[in-house]
């Protein structure tokens, strides 16, 4: 009998990327156990380097199983929920010791916000009025680019002078954004940690890419969209990176969340309408034990049908895993 190496790789990948959570729910092994794999990585380049030095010989798949274990161990650690990139990317030796403001207030019912971060903890929260503020702490000697006018704004990091997840820069920003304007709002955020509160806010739309991301992003109080629009008012992607998303007790939307090698809890307020169509590569969820009705990927709770407020979800992933309303409550 012979063993195709592809699909021996594959299978060291998958039994170790769904091995970890199991271990992990079944108490086997504790979350602060699994410490933080991506220190890792290293092991990538070693089974590429035993790989070349065992070509041709019996020993040859090692150095796959090697790079393969090591992306299904990391992978695997990530879905149970015991790692993020956003405390590696904080843990330079720099510290935000560098404080930088800046406000303006909006002038027209509506505005734009544009906002890039790099590397450590970012917050973004909500204050009567339509005057945003920014306070930045920086641990290098750049100050955050900051653009704006009567109906727009933009905060970016001085990505000039860094590399995000390799320069150590250490950044802690809090931004806040008025409730009494209509926000269109795109985030970028790059291995860091944080939360998103949009409490009373008027969101048009939310475009957030999260890469290495472990932090919250809180809609409840928030009012999002509305049938008025056509396009989805909600995109959110992950690449490696865990979350909690609280969905708006009064909107009415289509939002569409995207996780790639991530973990993510759902939490809907009650008497909220859901429907969730689900599709992706190893991908899990707890719809289905959730009391929704539905299959093949297409998901609908009860109160869908005569709720005042609903939520239309399309929920795309790679090696991922969503739950709704996890036991014990969202963190």
């Amino acid at each position: 009998m012979t063993i195709d190496r592809r699909l021996l790789n594959w299978g060291f990948f998958f039994v170790l990327l769904g091995g970890i959570p199991l271990a992990v729910q079944q108490g086997w092994v504790a979350l602060d156990q699994i410490g933080s794999p991506w220190r890792l990585w290293p092991l990538i380049l070693v089974g590429v380097g035993a790989g070349l030095l065992l070509r041709r010989t019996a020993a040859e798949p090692l150095g796959g199983l090697i790079v393969a274990g090591t992306f299904g161990f990391i992978f695997g650690a990530l879905l149970a929920g015991g790692w993020s990139f956003g405390g590696a990317c904080s843990a330079g030796s720099g510290q935000p010791e560098t404080i930088y403001g800046d406000s303006g207030v909006f002038e027209g019912q509506g505005a734009s916000v544009e906002i890039t971060f790099d590397c450590g903890d970012l917050r973004v929260v909500t204050a009567s009025g339509r005057g945003w503020s920014l306070r930045a702490g920086d641990a290098s000697d750049h100050a955050p680019r900051v653009e704006h006018d009567a109906g727009s704004l933009r905060i970016r990091t001085d990505d000039d002078h860094d590399v995000p997840f390799m320069s150590g820069i250490r950044r802690d920003w809090t931004v806040t954004l008025p409730t009494e304007t209509a926000l269109t709002f795109q985030l970028t955020a790059n291995g860091a940690r944080g939360e998103i509160d949009l409490s009373g806010a008027q969101v048009n739309r939310l475009q957030a890419t999260f890469s290495g991301w472990d932090g919250d992003v809180d809609l409840t109080a928030a009012t999002v969209g509305g049938p008025q629009f056509s396009y989805p008012a909600l995109e959110l992607a992950y690449n490696a990176g865990s979350s909690t998303i609280r969905m708006p007790e009064r909107s009415t939307f289509h939002g569409v969340i995207q996780a790639n090698a991530g973990s993510i809890d759902l939490c809907l307020p009650d008497g909220v309408g859901l429907s969730a169509a689900v599709e992706g590569t190893a991908i899990s969820t707890n719809f289905a034990g959730s009391g929704f009705v539905g299959s093949g990927g297409s998901y609908q709770n009860p109160a869908y049908a005569n709720a005042t407020y609903r939520i239309d979800l399309e929920i795309h992933g790679n090696a991922a895993s969503f739950t709704l309303n996890p036991e014990g409550g969202c963190r």
